[in-house]
């Protein structure tokens, strides 16, 4: 990701060579994908589309935190605004 985004931003005179390591294991995709990951792909001009036919993505809408004060008690973390506001009926949260 890093590499694609240079070559992106520094367009004169430089050239990017990347390196793997056989020591190094490859960590799964999604692991650390946050909503900011829209804009990097706009800033790549990257159709959002294609990209997540190609990669078979999906959108995460929030994660679950198990036994995150106490053992047994959890806690779900939405990313951004999530459901529909009914007006008096505000339980799409839940």
């Amino acid at each position: 990701m890093t590499a694609a985004f240079f070559s992106k931003l520094l367009t004169t005179g430089i050239r990017i060579r990347l390196i793997e390591s056989d020591e190094i294991a490859t960590i799964g995709v999604g692991e650390a994908t946050i909503p900011a990951i829209k804009f990097y792909n706009e800033a790549l001009e990257l159709d959002e589309n294609e990209f997540v036919r190609k990669t078979q993505g999906t959108f995460k809408l929030g994660i679950e935190f198990v036994n995150w004060r106490k053992i047994g008690h959890s806690y779900i973390h939405g990313f951004g605004k999530i459901g529909q506001d009914l007006g008096l009926l505000k339980c799409y949260q839940y």
